[in-house]
């Protein structure tokens, strides 16, 4: 992989949190882990709401009918713990 440019926070605005998730779970998977769940933040959660609306279909439509925490079970084979204190990806 070549350099990342980050922001000063460490999050790299242009990333989508959906490519974010797969590439914490492929370096994990590189060290040897199996990873199982992503823990997402408050701010994470809303912006997974934001792609995913924007994405269209179907999907958009069951997230605004009954929100994205009871819609969205998983994302890229993990499972999703919602209202976590960091993201991470365990």
């Amino acid at each position: 992989m070549g350099a990342r440019a980050h922001c000063t926070n460490g999050y790299n605005g242009g990333m989508t949190l959906q490519s974010r998730i797969a590439i914490a779970a492929e370096e994990l998977r590189m060290r040897g882990g199996h990873p199982v769940q992503v823990c997402l933040t408050p701010d994470n959660a809303a912006r997974l709401q934001y792609e995913l609306i924007n994405q269209g279909g179907r999907l958009a439509h069951a997230i605004m009918q009954g929100g994205v925490r009871h819609v969205v079970r998983t994302i890229s084979g993990l499972k999703i713990v919602w209202h976590c204190e960091r993201f991470e990806v365990v």
